[in-house]
């Protein structure tokens, strides 16, 4: 058992996000959201890769499996 976690450090103008996990970071920009991070799970890596779409992902049996997280050792 694990946990995710996505962090943002902002300096002036610069943003720096960092991630680990299925939490995902967005920007909202006039009115429009944008994704900036991807998924650390098999079910995007599927996507990513071509084997299944999308809309497959969205009920595949290991949506919610994510492949790292921080967790007790």
């Amino acid at each position: 058992m694990g946990t995710t976690i996505v962090c943002a450090l902002v300096h002036l103008q610069t943003v720096t996000i960092a991630h680990i996990g299925d939490s995902r970071c967005y920007l909202l920009r006039e009115g429009a959201l944008t994704q900036l991070t991807d998924d650390h799970s098999l079910v995007n890596e599927l996507v990513k890769t071509g084997e299944i779409s999308k809309e497959d992902a969205e009920y595949h049996q290991e949506k919610k499996c994510a492949y790292e997280s921080i967790r007790n050792r």
